[in-house]
Order: structure tokens, then sequence, then C-alpha cells
């Protein structure tokens, strides 16, 4: 599922049929981007509102100033100048608004639809009815096939092929609007479940019954067999992929799936093994859910079977060639990395034969390739490598560049030149390469790299800004390379150092970057076609705006303010008070003011701690919406809080210990350049930032309350911790993740005791508010109860918080504002002598 269905799926939205403009409503309002006209004067998105259960697309006619609101729309639509096409899964009904009339048509019972805008055809399945109807936009019917039981669509939308009761199929082609129809003795017995389409348009259609299945070739003349093969393979122990999930047409084969026979081994007690790869129930999980390859050879329906059935083995199939390539999921047994080694092999499709290429690491997919690209990209020691397919040699491209490729964000742990900033992209036939500073381009013909951003003079960071929409995924692919970035174009976000400032740019064909939009703002969402880009814009003080940019004259139009009710936003104050660290490193904190702040009063404040904060430094948050980590900042500043968000740097093996050095050195900093009342004074985190939490109040007694929610409280115990819906153990994130020790419990425990909470509970001063989810796997709901027991033992001041059926983050409305207003409470009353709530006085009954 794409990220913007992600998005849609938890919008909230409020829908009205048509307005002609905006209404002020005191709602929750979120908008996701969606489209543009190449001419500008359409642009659809999706607005969500809290007052409301379904997700509604906003359509504008910005010629006519006419507004549409349409609900439950899927991601699936069509807009141009003319006509605006929609469907709801929700309601099986298609909309069609013909934008010169101001009319909505709507067609009930439709389980889909296709069109194809050259032919001027819409295709709608009527599932319900049995049906596919063929129309014109304005309403003409063209074609009418009953008792249909499977249809499908050719990828241009220019062929059609169906099969009917009493064992028909029909062949119909769009363009000349011809059908051909046959009685087919292959479908005795059988049933169509999918058609993979050629680049002709062929058909290949695959079908199964309990024992077999069936592969068809179809075209406008012939119904030819391909293969019938044996749903289960007793020699071999694999049985087919009946419903076809992975399956892919190659160049002269067709790819398909089996799975490993797993016999159930359930036994009491389960047996796990410290001699066998991975975890048992792992491995079983992964066995059952994962196939392997086999191909069948077009010409003929001979099989090459590629399965190693003995073995976990994870099949990728590349862009280029269609180069199949290979690795044993749990080789390397190694619970000390996010992304074990991985031993990579590529196959002769015609043999079957593996050759070993080497060794990759960090990330799940190692290679990167693009179709028509004779080469495939991969990462290691900090350097973009090329793969040579034709000579099977390697060659590191970004090498004397000077550029920094790999992330940063754990540049102190072993290893930490293994993890890149972004995959790479591909534009105008070059290989686009992010770097820290800048964006290179890579000409793998005449093997020249070339930075054509200037970001590292100009004070900027770029990263390629891409749509994230449109796209199709193959079964088997190696990886989702992103082949038309922005439609033909390259768009480039940016920030300065301190985020202060951001925007957007484009890179043209001449390789020059142009500024299409910058300002003390963060911009996301980018959406283009022809001339013209929609974008999000937001600030601290300003709430989501979506924006409408004519790339060549730079005209910008606004198509839509969200949470126009919330007029305390532009009172809203934030500043950035920064500093370097002792390693040159820009540091500080973001530092939130209360609303009406005078500089002549005192303020109590609350410090909210994980890892770096400036880059939210010009983030909206809604004073609305209850936060399902207990914190939303405009709660605090509306009642006279500072809020103070420390960027956080690490010291390898010293989590806890940066932790507290970091928040007390922006503690001082802040304390001198603002009115804070150092008694009154909290501090808060979620999950890291509740470790962070727990850790900081056994070395300091500075803050008067802490609330902690998810957070770990013992290293040591926590290294040997299963996450029991990952089946993962969590030593990774110990060693070379997040914890960043560096090195394993035994090879150095002295560290993770100095920086474990467990071992300096008796220093704890500050009263603590704890807070987890009974369901929470992520960080193990134990290790809030842990530190509760620990300090119940030694008559510290502590409350525990339990919300059953609930995970790391709460996702529950009602639990998300119970937990938000008992933190608040909690620190009114501590930091504030507000009148102490019952639930702290006498408990949870």
């Amino acid at each position: 599922m794409g990220n913007i269905n992600k998005i849609i799926l938890f919008l909230l939205i409020l829908v009205t049929y048509q307005s002609n403009g905006q209404k002020i409503q005191k709602e929750s309002e979120k908008v996701v981007n969606h489209k543009i006209t190449a001419s500008g004067g359409k642009a659809a998105f999706f607005k969500s509102s809290s007052e409301s259960v379904s997700v509604s697309m906003i359509i504008k006619d910005l010629e006519r100033k006419k507004e549409y609101s349409l609900k439950d729309i899927s991601n699936q639509t069509v807009l141009n100048d003319e006509f605006f096409i929609g469907w709801s899964r929700y309601r099986q009904k298609l909309y069609r608004i013909t934008f010169k009339s101001g009319k909505i048509d709507s067609v009930d019972n439709v389980s889909g639809f296709h069109w194809n805008e050259k032919l001027d055809l819409v295709v709608c399945h009527h599932k319900k009815n049995a049906k596919v109807v063929l129309t014109t936009m304005s309403g003409d019917t063209v074609k009418v096939f009953d008792d249909v039981i499977f249809y499908s669509v050719s990828e241009n939308i220019d062929k059609l092929v169906l099969t009917s009761y009493n064992n028909r199929i029909i062949w119909y082609d769009m363009i000349g609007r011809l059908a051909s129809e046959r009685e087919s003795e292959h479908l005795t017995n059988f049933r169509v479940k999918r058609v993979l389409w050629s680049a002709d348009s062929s058909a290949y259609l695959l079908l199964n019954n309990m024992q077999e299945i069936k592969v068809l070739h179809l075209d406008e003349k012939n119904l030819r067999n391909i293969a019938i093969i044996k749903r289960i393979n007793e020699q071999k122990g694999f049985e087919l992929d009946t419903i076809f999930s992975k399956a892919r047409l190659l160049e002269g084969y067709l790819a398909l799936g089996t799975k490993a026979k797993v016999e159930n081994t359930s036994s009491i007690p389960k047996i796990w093994s410290g001699f066998t790869k991975g975890i048992p129930e792992k491995t079983a999980r992964n066995l059952e859910n994962s196939q392997q390859l086999l191909l069948v050879k077009i010409k003929d329906g001979s099989l090459i079977d590629f399965s190693e059935q003995d073995k976990l083995v994870d099949f990728r199939i590349g862009a280029y060639k269609d180069m199949i390539f290979s690795w044993e999921i749990n080789k390397h047994d190694d619970f000390t990395r996010e992304y074990p080694l991985k031993e990579l092999f590529w196959y002769d499709q015609n043999t079957g034969q593996k050759k070993n290429i080497g060794f990759f690491t960090e990330s799940s997919v190692p290679l990167f390739g693009f179709k028509d690209v004779p080469c495939y990209f991969y990462f290691k020691d900090g350097h973009w490598y090329l793969f040579n397919v034709s000579n099977q040699t390697c060659k590191n491209i970004t090498a004397g560049s000077g550029g920094i490729f790999h992330n940063e964000h754990f540049k102190y742990i072993k290893n930490s030149k293994e993890g890149y900033l972004s995959s790479p992209e591909i534009f105008d036939d070059k290989i686009i390469i992010q770097e820290k500073y800048d964006v290179y381009a890579y000409d793998y013909k005449s093997d020249e790299l070339k930075k054509i951003t200037r970001g590292k003079e100009l004070g900027r960071r770029y990263a390629v800004q891409w749509q994230g929409s449109g796209h199709q995924f193959l079964g088997w692919d190696l990886n989702f390379s992103r082949q038309n970035l922005n439609n033909g174009k390259l768009f480039l976000k940016w920030h300065t150092e301190d985020y202060l400032e951001e925007g957007i740019s484009l890179v043209g064909f001449d390789y020059k970057v142009k500024d299409i939009i910058k300002d003390n703002a963060s911009f996301s969402q980018v959406r283009c076609e022809g001339y013209f880009i929609t974008v999000l814009k937001e600030k601290a003080n300003l709430p989501p705006q979506l924006l409408s940019i004519n790339i060549k004259t730079l005209k910008t139009e606004q198509l839509f303010q969200s949470n126009v009710w919330d007029t305390d936003a532009k009172d809203i104050k934030v500043d950035y008070l920064n500093w370097k660290d002792p390693e040159g490193r820009l540091t500080g904190a973001l530092v939130r003011f209360p609303l009406n702040y005078d500089k002549n009063k005192s303020y109590p404040a609350v410090f909210r701690i994980y890892e770096s904060k400036k880059q939210n430094r010009n983030s909206y948050e809604d004073p609305s919406m209850p936060s399902g980590t207990g914190f939303n900042y405009r709660d605090y500043v509306n009642d006279g809080y500072f809020v103070i968000e420390p960027d956080i740097y690490y010291n390898v093996g010293k989590p806890g210990l940066s932790a507290l050095d970091s928040v007390e050195t922006a503690l001082n900093k802040v304390v001198a350049a603002y009115p804070i009342d150092m008694d009154r004074v909290g501090i808060c985190g979620h999950s890291f930032g509740g470790y962070e939490t727990n850790f900081i109040i056994t070395q300091t007694n500075r803050f008067k309350a802490a609330a902690s929610s998810a957070g770990v409280f013992d290293l040591e115990s926590f290294y040997l911790t299963m996450n029991w819906e990952t089946l993962r153990p969590d030593m990774w994130r110990m060693e070379s993740q997040q914890w960043r020790m560096g090195k394993g419990m035994y090879e150095d425990r002295d560290a993770y005791r100095k920086n474990s909470p467990a071992n300096f509970v008796e220093n704890i001063k500050t009263p603590l508010l704890l807070v987890t989810g009974e369901r929470d796997f992520q960080i193990d709901w134990q290790q809030s109860v842990k530190m509760f027991l620990a300090m119940k033992r030694l008559n510290k001041e502590v409350i525990l918080l339990l919300y059953p059926d609930e995970a790391h983050s709460l996702i529950k409305p009602e639990n998300k504002k119970d937990f938000s207003d008992r933190m608040k409470q909690w620190f009114d009353f501590k930091l504030k002598d507000n009148k102490k709530p019952l639930w702290m006085e006498k408990g949870l009954q």
C-alpha cells in the first residue's frame, strides 16, 4: 500500500456535496495533496475532519471558482480540465463531475473502473450484477458484457479479457471495438485467477483448481495452452502459489511462486535450539509466508525450479533484463544488526545456475536497478558502487568526490558507514544520488559524476522530493525504483542547517537549479503536472495550507487553508537557541513561548525530549488533537508554559549519559536566556525519550516532575527482550541502532550498567508518572512495570497508567485524550500548584 493510501486510511472527514466557499468550522482538519491539471485550472485533495467518520475529496474548479466535495473517494481518480472521475470503494459508486455544467453524475454498484483518455472509454465492473459496461465520458453506452465471472484490462487500457458462464472466454479490442468470443474446454474445472499482459497486449491467463494450475496464452486470434502444473510437488516438497500473488511476466518466461510444505510441528513444549539459525517460530512463519521462484518457459511450457526448499531464500527480479537475484535470509544468524549480512547470488535464467556476487549489508534490499540501465547500484563503506552486468565488475562511483554519502545519524557506531541517506533515483537517463548537503548526477554511459547543487556553499541540505503515487509494483521486485519522478521533473527539497528556512527547487534538463518557493516554513507533498505544482506549506504559527504554483512564473495561489478557526496559532512563537557542542556540531533547543508572553514574568517549563528536535521548528501542532504519545505542546503554551525541545547528540556507548549532558546544557542555556522559574521545570519523553527521561531523573534532581511513556528501565534485561510481534530480539537496537551501545552487553557490561536507570533508582527524588500500553511489544511494557515496582519498593513517588489493548503509541481517541489530560494535570499539580486531581489522590478504581 502506498504512503498516500496509508495516510488516507487514518483520515476522518467532514463532507458536503458542493460549496462555493470554504466554511469556517471549529474542527480539526488534515490535508493530503492529490492532483493538479497541466493548465493549473483544476486541483484535487483529500480533507479530513475530527467531526466526521469518512474521507472526502475536494475538487476545485479554479477557473469557475467552484468547489465540489465527494465522500470516500479512493486514490484512483481522473482529473482534467473537462471532468473528474472518482470511485468510492466503500459506497461502490462511481462519480463524474462535468465542470462546464457543474453537474455531478453517479453510477451505483461499481466495484472498479478504468479509463482510456484517447479512446474516451470508461470501463466499469458491476460485480453485484456480474456485468462489465463500457461507456463514453458523456455517458453513452458502448458495450455491455453480461454474466461476467472474471475480467482483466490491459496496461494500456485498450484490451479486455473476460470469462463468463458456460466456459466462454471473450477478447475485446477497445480500439476497433471488436469482440472475439469462444467456448473453451480449457476452462472446464478451472477458474481464471489472474491475467498478465505482455507489451503487445496479448494476455497470459493463470487458472487453478484443487489439484493443478494452468497457463494459457490468448490474443485476438488464438488461445494456446502453455503448461499444466501439479499444485503440489511431493518430490521437491513444495506447493504452488495458486492465487498468483507474485506472478510476473519476464522475457520469454513466466515467474511463479512456490511455497514450502510446512508440516505442523507444534508441540508442547515448543523446542528452541541454540544451534539452529534464527528463532524457530520466526523461521516457521517466514517459511509459511515466503515464496521461492519457479519459471515457466513460454515457448514450450518447461519448468526451471530455482527453489531451495531446505533454506529460507528471498528471490528478487531486477529491472534490467529481468535479472534474478537471491539471498538466504537467515544464513548469518546475527541478532546484533538491523540488516544482517546478505550473501548475494544472481542466476542464469536458462540453466538455473547461480553465481556469488558478494556480501551486502544495511538494507532490506541490497541492490538498486532501473529499466534500460545496464548496471545495478549498491552501497558499501560510505560509497555508492556500480555492478556492471556485461562484464560482472564492480566500481566505486563516488570515490574522490569529497561527499558524505552515508547517514551520519549513527556515525559513531561500528559499521556506521553502511547506511545510505536515500536510495538512488533516475532522471534524464542519469542516476541521482543524495549526499549530506548536495545532490549528484551520475552518467553511467560516460562514467562521470557531477554535483548539481551548491548546498554546502549556500548553507543548505538538499534531498530529492518525489511524488510517490501512480507507480506499479511488480512481483519479485528487487527494489521499488521510481522510473518517472514527478512526471519527468526533478524537484528537490532543502533546508538550512538550523531549519529556519526551507524550500522546494526544480532541476532543469540543463541541470540548473531554480528555487520555486522558500520561506521560514515547512513544505511537503509536492504534486506536479505540466508547469504547475501543488504543495503543502505550514509554520508553527500557520496551519497547513495547500498552494498552487506556476513553476515558470512562480505565481502562487492558495487552494485551501486548514483550521481557520485556530486564531491562536498566529501568536505562537518559537526560537531556536543554538550553540556548538564540544565536537563542533550545531546543537540547540527549540523554545516554544507561552501565549501572551511577558518578559517581566517568570514561567514554568516542560522539557520534551527525543533525539534531535530542530527539524520540528516549522511544524504546526493542532491544539484540538490529542497525541498518542500524550503530549501536545499547544496544551502547555496556551496555559502559560514554556516548552523546551533540546537536540540530543550521542557518544557511542553512552546513550543515557549523552542525553543527560545535552539536556543539562540546554537547561542551563535556556534558563540564562529566558524567564523560566527553575523551581518549576518538568521533563517528559516517549519511547527512546521515555528511556532518556527515566535515566536523567536518576542522575539529577533539577526537574520537579517527570512523565515517561513506553520507556526502557533496565538495559540489561531489554538487551535480552524478544519482540513477540516481530519475533526479533532487541539486541540490534542496543548495539547498532538507536541505543548506540556499539558493543554487546557481554562485551561491555559496565557501559550497559552505567546507562541503565535500573542501577540508580535509589537516587530518584523527582516524582514520576509512568504510562504504557499493555500490548506494547516495541518497547516491552514490562519495562515500565519494573520501574514502577522499583520506585514503589524504595518509597519513591510514582504513578503508573496502564492502558489495556493499546500498543506503543495509543490509538483509541478516548485513550489519547485521557492520557493527554492526565499528563497535563500531573504537571499542573507539580509545577503550577493546581489542585491535586482525585485520580492521583485515590488511584483508579
